[in-house]
């Protein structure tokens, strides 16, 4: 499940044409975290429930708006 999210909020990023940068800065994360959080797996990081969903709606919110 952890390699799942990492893969997906990865491919989301990069469909948005948002750098790791930038999406940190709105998640309110580091960059570095970030890149850790894309590169999950279930002994790389321990995955905080705040910090995931304020990067996904971060995410979410970069969709929304490109349309």
């Amino acid at each position: 499940m952890a390699e799942v999210i990492g893969k997906r909020l990865r491919e989301i990023r990069r469909a948005r044409g948002k750098s790791l940068t930038v999406i940190a800065g709105l998640a309110g994360i580091s960059t570095s975290y970030l890149s850790r959080l894309a590169r999950i797996t279930r002994s790389s990081v321990c995955l905080s429930g705040k910090v995931f969903a304020a990067t996904a709606t971060t995410v979410r919110a970069c969709a929304e708006r490109q349309r």
